[in-house]
């Protein structure tokens, strides 16, 4: 039970925490689309400097893979329906550039999640 909590509140999932936390209050506080965008790649990388993990290269193609297609995704659904405009879109994809790394954000989160559920509902 020990060894679960251990796992559960460990380095890892304190540095997602921070990661999550500090792109929302880079979201918060700042309006400028490169501010933005530089911001929550430098929190990014901040987060893979400090990371223990060794899959970080698995990792970061499956950041990529899901932010590529969300970004796209994202853009087509703004496109074809209308049901979401930005104040400040990159003009080509109608989204902006920043959202790139906070859906790697999300999907590091997402990642974390099922590991902590994992080790809850495991026996």
């Amino acid at each position: 039970m020990i060894k679960k909590v251990n796992k559960i509140f460990s380095k890892e999932s304190f540095l997602v925490l921070a990661l999550i936390i500090l792109n929302t209050l880079n979201l918060l506080f700042f309006t400028d689309n490169t501010t933005i965008l530089t911001n929550s790649v430098f929190i990014l990388g901040i987060y893979f400097y400090l990371s223990d993990r060794k899959d970080k290269k698995v990792l970061l193609l499956t950041l990529l893979h899901f932010s590529f297609y969300g970004v796209i995704f994202e853009s087509l659904i703004i496109r074809h329906t209308n049901v979401l405009k930005y104040k400040n879109p990159n003009k080509y994809i109608n989204i902006p550039l920043w959202l790139f790394p906070i859906y790697c954000s999300f999907a590091l989160g997402a990642i974390e999640t099922y590991k902590i559920f994992n080790l809850i509902i495991k026996k």
